[in-house]
C-alpha cells in the first residue's frame, strides 16, 4: 500500500483523526491494472484514479464528481509515484 501527504489539504479542514492519525496522509492500493484506490487519513474511502489519470468518486452515483475534499485526495495520490 502506497502512502502520500496530500498537499492540497487545507488548514481550515480537521487536522487529526480520534486516533490521532493526520487526515491528510492518504493511502493508496494499485490494482494490476493500475488503478489506484484512494483514502484518506481516516481510512475513508474517497475515490479511484484510474490509468489513464481520471478520477471515479465514491458518490454511489459514479457520474457525480468527487468533491472538493476527495478531489484533494486523488489529484495527490495521482502524483505519487510510488
Amino acid at each position: 500500500m502506497g502512502k502520500f501527504v496530500n498537499k492540497y489539504y487545507k488548514d481550515e479542514w480537521t487536522k487529526y483523526t480520534s486516533t490521532g492519525e493526520l487526515y491528510a496522509v492518504g493511502t493508496f492500493s494499485v490494482a494490476e491494472d493500475g488503478t489506484k484506490t484512494v483514502l484518506d487519513g481516516a481510512y475513508n474511502f474517497v475515490g479511484r484514479v484510474l490509468p489513464d489519470g481520471s478520477f471515479v468518486s465514491a458518490n454511489i452515483d459514479p457520474t457525480v464528481p468527487p468533491d472538493e475534499y476527495a478531489e484533494t485526495f486523488l489529484r495527490a495520490a495521482k502524483e505519487c509515484k510510488e
